[in-house]
Formats: structure tokens, C-alpha cells, sequence
């Protein structure tokens, strides 16, 4: 009951309230469907001579019009008339409700995107992307799909109220028959509706590793096949895809077991209702054909009752789904400031003092700094085995994450929740995996710098040793990289990468292994272009081969999460027992 009226208050608040006109169109359609059928009686009973219909004993309409005797063909043209103001309130209502529901799904799916953004790194580090995946898609899909049955189990209610209310009229007794026996078979069916809600739980565990899959399989599609392992895939999402069926099949095994017991059901009521209406209440043959009509009116209503409740409750997990993800990723969002926050300028350097950083569910920080300084201008390079914390470190230069304790201050002012993602502003990175947008190179260059005149675009491309190779293409920066950038070479990807972040004129750029994907002769190229840069902004590299640490000021060396030794690259490399010696090999001294 509590999701369901979580879910009501959803769809209001996403629909501003509009939720109500749609109720209240079709109330209105529901009415004239009701007053088609009381048309509908008087035209069958035509009795007088002169052609024209007596009221008197026509049910629901008789007490009220005994004295109006209207002519066949003004009955016909009235409902004819009803009919068509029906036809019509039903198509608005059809199409204002899809618009809305529209708009809620999108409100629902573009706020799911905007918490996703807004969250800190941290929660997206421990989340997997087809879940995410799984939500923004499937489970919003689902919400749609709840929220019609939800509109038609609406309609299904009000319908009811309207015929009962006409049996009413006519006979008190029958109705309250009908009501309570289609209220009974409705409770009895209760299980297969809790079915459904069971069944709605494990839907978003089949989308989720459907997802799973498929990305997995896409995204790895070079080394799948580099490995031959693509029959693998096929085999993992076929038997995904036969246990999906499987359960779908027993899922549809029992809302059919319910339709089946509902129709059988209905039809034992149904002939209890007319053998109670003519041989224990003996009403007249034109009432007893209106509350015959009414019945016939009423049973599809308990149906639609039941199937769409089933509907509706197998959906709805989508919507604790959707609403669970959004709540954590809400909690998880950045703090941002009441106004925006001036960067730190980095002219000094950056110092760490007493840092420490822990993951959730990890026995130990993943890196404690007691006291470092990296050098404004200088090219600092962060060595060490895999997870000894070098990541880490650049997630926190970066300001993507902020330190379990302790200060990181930029010439003397400390990074907070207030400045951090001001100071993100002023920092650009590069990552190992070259990532690159559907789009054109200029659009890629711009996502750095939405403002970036055409100049700065080409003077970026110039810096990173691509502009070259960018004016020879036919179109030039209004070249398609191709997903992910397939178009280019391994090498000429994180150049562009590097051309993307260089137009941001950052203070701080930072270089995770950028070149450990590379080969020799596009590492040379990747080496010169950083050399280049030296002295126009801080350049911090994480670096395993000697070519990219040989180019570096300072040098500081992590080992399971601890920093061993940090100083000048010359001073370091002299020593022989140093771990900068160790990497740099026996002519280290003279590097």
C-alpha cells in the first residue's frame, strides 16, 4: 500500500497536478457511455401507435420523464449524438493522458539522469553501469506501463460506480448481489495478484543481467572476438534469454489460471443474478433486460479490474526500483555552494598533510599521505606496483573524491565541499582508456570548453601533435570519430583526448598511465608533446615506463597505499637502493 501511494504521489507531482483533468475526462466519458445505455433501453421497447415511446416504464428514466414522449428518431439522433460526444471525450482523454504520462516518464527519467551527474564519484564507483543502465531504461519503460494501468484500472472504478449507481435505480437488491459476489470472486483472486508483484521483482533482475550482457558483450566485442569467445556470449544471453522465457511462461501460466477462474466465475454469477431476478424478485421483462445489460457492463469492468491490478502490481517494483535509485544517488550528490564558488588558483603548488582515504567495506585506507608537496609548473610523476594508491591520489588531486581526513590545499587554501567542483573547472585529465563521443572532433573538443573559438580548437589540436593529421581528413574538425572514437588509431585517440583537455587551459592536468596502451613510436609522440608543456601548467603523470617518468621534476613513489619516497627525480634516481632506480633500470644515473 505504501509503494502504491508513493507512486500515486509520484505521478502527481510529475504531472503538476494534471493527473486530476484526466480523471475528471473520463468521469465525463464514463457518464455519457452510462447515458448511451439508458438511450439505448426505451429504443428497444417501443410500444404506442403513434410511433412514439412511452417513458413511464422505462427503467432509471420513467420516474423522472412519464410525461415527455419522444419519437424513435429523436431517441436515435440523441444517442446517436452521445455516442459521438463519447467518441470525442474518449479521444482527448486518450491523448491528454498520453501527453501527460509522457511528461511525468520524461521528468522521471531526465531526474534519474541529473542525480546520476550530480552524485559524487564515489557512489558511481560502486555501482555497476548496466544497473544504472537497467533503470534509466527498462524499469522507466515499466513505470509507463504501471502508470496506464493505473489510468485504466481508474476508469474501471468509475465505470463501476456509474452502472452501479444506475442498478440502484432500478433495484437495490440485484445490485448489492452483483457487487458483492463481483467484490468476492475480486478478493479471491488475490494470490495471483500477489503472484504478480513477485513476478514484477524478479522482472528487474532480468533486465538488470540483460543488460549486463549485452553491455559486457559490446563494450568487450574487440576482445571477445580477439579471443574467439563470441559463441560464449551467444551461449550466456541464450540461456539468459530461456530463463527470461521460463519465467515469463510460468507468469503468464497464472494470470491465465486467474482469467479463467474470474470467466467461469462470472459466469455462475451471472446466471444466479437472472434466476434471482425473475424467480425470487419477479421484476418486469424490460427491467430485468436493463440490469441484464447493466451486468454485462459490470463483469468486464471486475476483469479489467483483475487484469490490470495484476499489471499494474508487476510494474510497480519498477517504480521502488527507480524511486531507491534516485534516493541513494540523491543522498550521494555533491554539495554545491549558495553561490558559485571562486576556483583556488594554483601559482605555489598543491600540499597534502595527514590525508587518508577509505572505500566502504575496505579494512584499510587505500592511501594515507602524511606530508607532500607537488610543485606548481613542475611535471610530477606518481610511481608504483598497481593499487599501491596512485589513482586514488589523482582522484583526490582532481577533486572527484574528498579525503576520509586531512587537508589538500591549493597555495594555502583548502579544498572543501564549497570549492571542489569550482577547482574540477580548472583541472583536466586524461585517462588511460581514451574516451571519445559519437561526434565530430570539434564537438569532443568542446565538451571541455563550450566556449572555445575555432583558433583555440586548432591551437589545442597543435599542442597535442594531431593538428596535422586533423587537416589532411576531408571534413577536418567536422570529422565523426566513430563510437568511441574507432575511426583513429589507439595513438591518435588520446591525442585528441589530450587536445580536449589542453583547450581547457587547465592549472592541473593529470595523465593516468596515458601511454601504457600505446606503442613505442606513439608513446615518443605522446612523451614530446608533454615536454612541450612543461612549465605552462602542473602536469601530474601516472607512469610505469621509463620514458614517461624520465621526463618528470619529482618523482613520488606509493606502496600499498603509503608514500616511501618522494623528491627530486635526479636525486632519487641517483640512489641506487631508491624504487625510482628499480624502474628506471641500471642507467638510471646517468637518466
Amino acid at each position: 500500500m505504501g509503494s502504491f501511494k508513493s507512486f500515486y504521489r509520484f505521478l502527481w507531482q510529475a504531472t503538476d497536478g494534471q493527473i486530476l483533468l484526466g480523471t475528471l475526462l473520463t468521469l465525463a466519458a464514463g457518464l455519457t457511455e452510462g447515458l448511451s445505455l439508458v438511450l439505448l433501453i426505451p429504443i428497444l421497447a417501443m410500444s404506442g401507435a403513434d410511433g412514439s415511446v412511452a417513458l413511464d416504464g422505462v427503467p432509471v428514466i420513467g420516474r423522472f420523464m412519464s410525461d415527455f414522449r419522444p419519437s424513435l428518431s429523436v431517441l436515435i439522433a440523441l444517442l446517436l449524438l452521445v455516442v459521438i460526444v463519447q467518441a470525442w471525450l474518449l479521444r482527448q482523454k486518450n491523448l491528454y493522458n498520453s501527453r501527460i504520462m509522457q511528461v511525468a516518464v520524461d521528468r522521471a527519467r531526465l531526474s534519474l539522469f541529473k542525480s546520476l551527474g550530480m552524485a559524487k564519484w564515489e557512489a558511481h564507483s560502486i555501482t555497476r553501469m548496466s544497473d544504472l543502465n537497467s533503470v534509466l531504461i527498462s524499469d522507466i519503460d515499466r513505470i509507463m506501463a504501471a502508470a496506464s494501468s493505473l489510468q485504466v484500472l481508474i476508469q474501471a472504478c468509475l465505470l463501476l460506480l456509474i452502472y452501479s449507481g444506475l442498478a440502484l435505480l432500478v433495484s437495490w437488491q440485484m445490485t448489492i448481489f452483483a457487487l458483492v459476489s463481483g467484490g468476492l470472486l475480486f478478493v479471491m483472486l488475490y494470490p495471483i495478484r500477489k503472484k504478480s508483484a513477485s513476478y514484477g521483482k524478479d522482472l528487474s533482475y532480468i533486465f538488470q543481467d540483460r543488460s549486463s550482457v549485452i553491455l559486457e558483450f559490446l563494450t568487450g566485442m574487440r576482445v571477445a572476438k580477439s579471443y574467439s569467445a563470441e559463441e560464449e556470449y551467444v551461449g550466456r544471453f541464450k540461456q539468459h534469454l530461456a530463463d527470461s522465457r521460463s519465467r515469463m511462461m510460468t507468469y503468464i501460466k497464472v494470470t491465465s489460471n486467474g482469467t479463467f477462474a474470474f470467466q467461469v466465475g462470472s459466469a455462475v454469477i451471472g446466471v444466479a443474478f437472472v434466476w434471482m431476478a425473475i424467480s425470487v424478485l419477479r421484476l418486469d421483462i424490460i427491467n430485468i433486460a436493463f440490469l441484464i445489460l447493466i451486468f454485462l457492463r459490470l463483469v468486464p469492468r471486475f476483469l479489467v479490474l483483475q487484469q490490470y491490478s495484476e499489471q499494474f502490481l508487476s510494474c510497480l517494483s519498477a517504480y521502488d526500483k527507480f524511486r531507491d535509485t534516485i534516493e541513494f544517488f540523491s543522498a550521494e550528490a555533491e554539495v554545491s555552494a549558495t553561490t558559485p564558488a571562486v576556483p583556488p588558483t594554483l601559482g605555489k603548488g598543491i600540499r597534502l598533510v595527514d590525508v587518508a582515504k577509505s572505500y566502504p567495506g575496505s579494512g584499510k585506507p587505500s592511501l594515507h599521505v602524511d606530508d607532500v608537496f607537488l610543485r606548481a609548473g613542475a611535471i610530477t610523476a606518481l610511481v608504483g606496483p598497481s593499487g599501491s594508491g596512485k589513482s586514488t591520489m589523482a582522484d583526490l588531486l582532481l577533486g572527484l573524491t574528498r579525503p576520509s581526513h586531512g587537508t589538500i590545499a591549493i597555495d594555502d587554501i583548502a579544498l572543501d565541499d564549497k570549492n571542489r567542483r569550482a577547482w574540477r573547472n580548472r583541472v583536466a585529465f586524461v585517462q588511460q582508456d581514451p574516451f571519445l563521443f559519437h561526434d565530430t572532433i570539434e564537438a569532443n573538443l568542446r565538451l571541455a570548453n563550450p566556449e572555445a573559438r575555432e583558433g583555440q580548437i586548432w591551437h589545442a589540436l597543435e599542442l597535442a601533435n594531431i593538428a596535422q593529421l586533423v587537416e589532411a581528413l576531408p571534413d577536418g574538425i567536422q570529422t565523426v570519430v566513430g563510437d568511441r572514437g574507432i575511426r583513429f588509431s589507439g595513438g591518435e585517440r588520446q591525442r585528441l583526448v589530450l587536445a580536449r583537455a589542453l583547450i581547457r587551459q587547465p592549472d592541473l592536468l593529470i595523465l593516468d598511465e596515458a601511454t601504457s596502451a600505446l606503442d613505442w613510436e606513439n608513446e615518443a609522440i605522446i612523451v614530446r608533446t608533454i615536454e612541450k608543456l612543461r612549465g605552462l601548467m602542473t602536469i601530474v603523470t601516472i607512469a610505469h615506463r621509463p620514458s614517461m617518468v624520465s621526463l618528470a621534476d619529482d618523482v613520488i613513489a606509493f606502496s600499498e597505499g603509503k608514500v616511501v619516497e618522494a623528491g627530486p627525480f635526479a636525486s632519487l634516481a641517483s640512489r641506487s637502493d631508491s624504487y625510482l632506480a628499480s624502474i628506471l633500470g641500471p642507467n638510471s644515473v646517468s637518466i
